[in-house]
């Protein structure tokens, strides 16, 4: 049977193919999987292209792949793919320590309605049937209501890892699945901003930074080795390509996929409230729009219906699974139908100087260093810079990169939204001598032109300096020179004559 479900790399990223178009474009000859240059979507592993001397040309799996679960089976894009509870895996993260040492961390999302009164004195067990040495057992005590938990599971890589609660519980293991894929010893990929493991045949983006957690020694351009562990050994890599040929082989390498548009969830409609791995919602319709190329799944099951790239899920259930998803889960959300008594939470952004500094929102009488401000959120958005509640600049925010904002005045005021939502904000207020001195040496520096003589009276004005340190220091710098710039001449007489 023909493998449909074909896609090639070109300058727009991995395309679907036919093997019509194929046959034009490869006139003769068999095509080999080893040429790494058709991939079958199902299982993203490279496939052959025959040469069509007994038959029409067609796509088939090699029989030297090391992965023989593909189903050699299509489905249209209309269809959902079936899924279970137990298909959504916990989100495994990495932490790197050291350069020479690391730790891995097993996470345990938010239980809706959690009362961990009820379930005093249970433990949680994390374990590995691959390594006996891998057993953590950890009091129920420690789980957070409202967030997810990550539980240290030591530093020893392994394939596969067992989360047990004792005693046991059906209800907890609905969102907490028992087993979860650990780490291939030939390399397994992590989001650096997060930490969290990409799922089998994850979508990746040129430019974004991932940590590649390996026992084999990797020499590539845009690979940076920034941690080696003994006994065993394990390289973690720090990963950052560009959108072309090579960097999609090497991330095919290692069962991902790379695309400018990964594949995503997002809710829509209605009203919602959204916590880690949770959506609250008291809809019996819940819509979504589906980002990259993924396929929509709902448990238990229920009617999908498609409007091109936005979904709705009849909600029968009080709680169930939305999940996108091709040869694995790649997203998975947990629905909760109920009244909306909850209060989401605001995302957590990151601001700072230029020397990395923690900026706080709220008021401020002092510039931050350089007049900039560097902004990390955890999604997409957009940062306003203001002067008297009118737009100066805006700057478009991607979730995960730094964003810096230059050029901040006494008087301007920084805003950070996600989504709609303003989520940090700061005005800087002339208030002090400070904020004069750092604006006014500023200006100096950026003087240019003509330059004059420095005049004997003018160091006369120094007396006058004393609150401004740095306006001071430039002053004398000009005297060492003997030489001023006119402009900025101009501008201390005005100021320290006044």
């Amino acid at each position: 049977m023909s493998l449909t479900h074909v896609c090639k790399w070109t300058e727009h990223g991995w395309t679907r193919t036919t093997a019509f178009n194929e046959a034009i474009n490869h006139p003769g000859g068999t095509v080999s999987a080893e040429s790494g240059l058709f991939m079958c979507e199902l299982c993203g592993q490279n496939v052959i292209f025959t040469d069509g001397r007994t038959r029409d040309r067609y796509f088939r799996h090699s029989s030297a792949e090391q992965d023989k679960n593909c189903k050699d089976r299509t489905f249209s894009d209309s269809e959902s793919y079936s899924f279970r509870a137990s298909d959504c895996e916990l989100p495994l993260k990495l932490e790197v320590l050291s350069r020479k040492n690391f730790e891995l961390q097993l996470g345990l999302p938010p239980v809706p309605e959690l009362t961990l009164e009820k379930h005093r004195g249970r433990k949680i067990i994390i374990s590995s049937p691959d390594n006996q040495s891998i057993r953590r057992e950890y009091s129920f005590e420690r789980i957070l209501e409202d967030r997810v938990t990550y539980l240290p599971a030591g530093n020893i890589p392994c394939e596969k890892y067992t989360v047990t609660i004792t005693p046991p519980d059906s209800r907890l293991s609905y969102f907490w699945p028992e087993n979860t894929g650990g780490i291939f010893s030939d390399g397994t990929l992590f989001d650096s901003a997060t930490g969290k493991k990409l799922p089998y045949d994850a979508d990746v983006v040129a430019g974004h930074d991932y940590y590649l957690l390996t026992q084999c020694p990797v020499h590539e351009k845009y690979v940076r080795l920034i941690c080696e562990t003994s006994a065993p050994r394990w390289y973690v890599y720090d990963v950052c390509a560009n959108f072309d040929g090579d960097a999609a082989k090497f991330f095919l390498n290692y069962h991902c996929r790379l695309t400018e548009k990964p594949a995503d969830i997002i809710p829509v409609w209605p009203v919602y409230v959204k916590k880690p791995y949770l959506l609250y919602h008291c809809s019996d319709k819940v819509s979504f729009f589906l980002s990259g190329y993924a396929n929509p799944a709902v448990y238990p099951a229920a009617n999908i219906e498609k409007y091109g790239k936005v979904f709705t899920v009849n909600c029968k259930e009080r709680q169930q699974i939305i999940a996108a998803g091709r040869v694995k889960v790649l997203r998975y959300i947990y629905l909760w139908k109920d009244a909306l008594n909850y209060q989401s939470d605001i995302p957590q952004v990151t601001v700072t100087d230029s020397s990395g500094e923690i900026l706080q929102d709220g008021e401020h009488s002092k510039l931050p260093k350089n007049r900039i401000i560097r902004v990390k959120t955890p999604f997409d958005g957009y940062a306003l810079k203001l002067k008297d509640g009118l737009t100066v600049e805006r700057y478009e925010i991607s979730a995960g990169k730094i964003t810096e904002i230059d050029g901040i005045k006494a008087g301007f005021c920084v805003e950070i939204y996600q989504g709609l939502d303003l989520v940090w904000q700061a005005h800087y207020v002339r208030a002090d001598s400070e904020s004069y001195d750092d604006e006014l040496y500023h200006t100096l520096k950026m003087c240019r032109g003509d330059s004059v003589v420095i005049p004997h009276s003018i160091g006369a004005l120094s007396a006058r300096m004393n609150d401004y340190p740095m306006t001071k220091n430039f002053l004398y710098a000009c005297i060492r020179n003997d030489r001023i710039s006119r402009r900025a001449y101009n501008i201390l007489i005005h100021r320290f004559t006044k």
